[in-house]
């Protein structure tokens, strides 16, 4: 009788993972970031939204005349060197003013036009849902990643 093989030979086996999991306010480009576990528990968030640097970006006068290919590139680019926090995902959905459907084009195109201001209104309002009542335990690590964002 031939022997039967393993359903999980060596070639097959999953690895566990050795990712370390994000901290809550861990500060960094969304690449770094993405070089750790979140779900379920966090999110990546950029700082200002990826949608209005995007749009910044496709918008300057660098970028008259350039291919669809290098639009594409900088869209890219821009996503993984983006500063981003490590949030909680129950509040990057319920509490970013620019987390899914809340990010109009409206906006998107406001916000580009002053990303720092950008900024500094997904941070506020972040923060300030984070400071309670009640206080979160990452409103302090948060204030202190928003601080590195608006340098």
């Amino acid at each position: 009788m031939a022997k039967k093989k393993n359903a999980l030979t060596s070639k097959n086996k999953q690895l566990p993972t050795t990712k370390p999991w994000l901290k809550c306010g861990e500060v960094g480009s969304y690449a770094k970031l993405n070089k750790k576990r979140a779900k379920p528990k966090f999110e990546r968030d950029h700082v200002p939204s990826h949608a209005a640097m995007n749009h910044a970006a496709q918008n300057s006068p660098d970028m008259k005349g350039v291919s669809k290919a290098v639009r594409k590139c900088v869209k890219n680019r821009l996503k993984d060197r983006a500063l981003t926090i490590a949030i909680p995902k129950s509040l990057h959905r319920s509490t970013s003013r620019t987390c899914g459907s809340r990010n109009t084009q409206t906006q998107i195109k406001a916000d580009s036009a002053n990303l720092n201001s950008a900024a500094n209104k997904d941070l506020a309002r972040i923060q300030k849902k984070l400071d309670g009542p009640p206080k979160s335990p990452c409103a302090d690590a948060y204030r202190e990643a928003a601080k590195e964002v608006r340098a």
